[in-house]
């Protein structure tokens, strides 16, 4: 899983450049990134491509640490549990996005 947006994560000043780019534009050409690299990557005695699928949502998240024994940064929320479900319904080898993450790019006019 990724998440983009996120409050509180510094930008390293390389990334200036792109600090005004909606958070979906930014995970949607990330995704790209990954399925690309993805497509490259062979293994196995069959020589066998990687294959992936992506789904994209967006939406509040809580974010944070949990657990005492085993502390692990975790991201919860009916929106973490929509990006699985449009990961699972979506074709492998292809980025899907949730019309919530559309309509956000589209309220923004880009």
């Amino acid at each position: 899983m990724a998440a983009c947006g996120l409050k509180g994560i510094k930008q390293q000043q390389n990334q200036s450049v792109i600090k005004n780019i909606h958070p979906v534009i930014k995970c949607i050409l990330m995704a790209n990134e990954m399925l690309n690299q993805a497509k490259k990557t062979i293994y196995g005695k069959l020589q066998k491509s990687i294959k992936i699928k992506i789904g994209i949502h967006y939406g509040d998240v809580i974010a944070g640490v949990i657990g005492g024994h085993k502390p692990q940064f975790s991201l919860i929320g009916d929106t973490v549990n929509t990006a699985s479900r449009v990961c699972f319904n979506g074709e492998v080898d292809c980025i899907t996005i949730s019309n919530d993450a559309m309509s956000s790019c589209i309220d923004e006019h880009i």
